[in-house]
């Protein structure tokens, strides 16, 4: 058994449900001693089933969990990407802040399908390296995204529990090189035409939209967007209100949300919503890991009303298939 290996079966062992079993107390002195090797390792990687893959991740990794807890986490991208394939005959991606290759993971099987993975963090980006190399459909692009071309600084990413922040350091040894995603797209020519964009950055989600604005006008994406109000505003020195003006700008009107555990909330404006200043402003009062996704569509497409319907559709059914069994308590 290989490193990876035997820290994949101790994450199962100390990750068990205890249900009061004979099986329990057998496996209890086990998890002590799991817990006792961690504290000599740190943070070992491990291998997990994600969607149909298995994901090398840091065990303090929170995707486990939240995909256990939460199943319809971060669904309606999936749904999002289907209903593109459909559409417009295939799915361009563009996955800022890809992570360890997790959203990739777990969409439905997309063959008519092209990925730009940008992850600036130097481990997060070796794992999503190692999770998606056997995927011809994969490219994977080392940067910080940012507003502002080569302003020269150099950063460091530090994760905590499966997400990460910029700091910012002298030391350039490894740091990823800050980037537009219009410079980055122009490396990466087969994606000056993505039908989708998906940015979670921890706050800096606009940022990266505004040095975006020739990809945006161009090619219309369909957007998918971290709205965390106390992230933009920590990290990003910007509101939600910043944003929703940039969207209405370039021509994103309206947005479906939806919280961070995945339930769809509303069809809105994006200028002069009540219901959407009221979200945002309940966000801003509850801790940092609750937020908001939006998905925007631009004004010339023809679709939202058809995806808008699937969506209501789909949240009916999942209210009544959580209304058909008792909720399951991690």
């Amino acid at each position: 058994m290989n490193g990876t290996a035997f820290w994949s079966w101790a994450y199962g062992v100390a990750s068990r449900e205890r249900t009061g079993s004979f099986a329990d107390l057998i496996s209890k002195p086990l998890a002590m001693a799991v817990r006792l090797a961690r504290k000599f390792k740190g943070d070992p990687i491990v291998q997990l089933q994600v969607g149909d893959r298995a994901l090398l991740m840091p065990w303090s990794h929170n995707l486990p969990l939240i995909l256990r807890s939460s199943p319809l986490y971060e669904t309606e991208i999936g749904r999002l990407a289907q209903h593109l394939v459909n559409s417009d005959g295939e799915v361009v991606m563009i996955d800022a802040g890809a992570n360890i290759g997790d959203t990739i993971a777990t969409l439905p099987k997309l063959p008519q399908a092209k990925f730009l993975c940008i992850e600036g963090s130097e481990r997060y980006y070796d794992l999503l390296r190692k999770n998606l190399e056997s995927d011809p459909r994969v490219k994977p692009a080392f940067a910080l995204l940012t507003d502002v071309r080569d302003q020269g600084k150099r950063a460091r990413i530090k994760e905590i529990e499966g997400t990460a922040h910029i700091e910012m350091t002298d030391d350039s040894s490894a740091a990823a090189p800050w980037r537009t995603l219009d410079e980055l797209i122009e490396l990466h020519p087969e994606f000056n035409q993505a039908n989708f964009c998906k940015i979670d950055c921890d706050g800096y989600d606009l940022r990266i939209l505004k040095g975006a604005t020739a990809f945006l006008e161009r090619a219309k994406p369909c957007l998918h967007l971290e709205f965390a109000p106390q992230l933009w505003r920590s990290y990003g020195s910007c509101d939600i209100a910043d944003g929703l003006e940039f969207l209405f700008r370039f021509g994103y009107k309206e947005v479906l949300v939806y919280d961070n555990l995945g339930y769809f909330m509303a069809r809105e404006p994006v200028q002069n919503s009540r219901v959407l200043s009221l979200l945002v402003d309940y966000a801003m009062r509850h801790p940092a890991w609750f937020y908001l996704n939006v998905i925007a569509f631009h004004e010339s497409r023809k679709d939202l009303e058809q995806f808008y319907t699937g969506e209501v559709d789909a949240a009916a059914a999942s209210a009544k298939n959580q209304g058909s069994s008792a909720p399951t308590i991690i």
